[in-house]
């Protein structure tokens, strides 16, 4: 798993949102196990992964589309 480092400056949100993307990368795209690997349960993940492609659909504007 690549590691994720946290810096000063970084808020925990962005610290979450690094790991939550991490785990689901060394899971290649599988939630469950993405969510067992972090001791969270799935329902906890999904938000997770929920909220951050909301924020990048924000961020990006109309018409993006994402991969999550």
């Amino acid at each position: 798993m690549e590691h994720v480092v946290w810096k000063p400056g970084k808020t925990m949100n962005q610290v979450k949102r690094e790991v939550a993307l991490a785990a689901l990368k060394y899971c290649r795209g599988n939630k469950t196990h993405a969510a067992k690997l972090l001791g969270v349960s799935i329902r906890t993940y999904r938000y997770w992964i929920a909220s951050i492609r909301q924020e990048t659909e924000i961020a990006a504007g109309p018409g993006f589309k994402t991969l999550m």
